[in-house]
């Protein structure tokens, strides 16, 4: 994993968004493992975790800051599956 170290106030670059969409990929692979089932789950997940890092940070991706990456890798690395969709779809 990379990460790229700059000025602290402004807006990730397109690379820092490729990273932390790369490292959404990774974590909900991780959870939702190969299942067949689990396929039309993955896009659920991801928005879930964007929503998530939208309610936390009050913007969207694209107007996040560089001073949150680290925050934000951390949060996706501690990011768990909801208590209804383990329980709907038995994950």
């Amino acid at each position: 994993m990379i990460f790229i170290i700059s000025e602290k106030g402004e807006q990730i670059n397109e690379v820092e968004k490729l990273e932390i969409l790369a490292h959404i990929g990774r974590r909900t692979s991780y959870l939702l493992g190969r299942n067949k089932h689990c396929e039309p789950l993955r896009s659920i997940v991801t928005r879930d975790i964007l929503g998530q890092l939208k309610h936390e940070y009050g913007c969207g991706l694209s107007e996040l800051k560089k001073k949150y990456i680290a925050d934000t890798h951390d949060f996706i690395d501690c990011y768990e599956l909801p208590t209804i969709m383990k329980e709907r779809y038995k994950l």
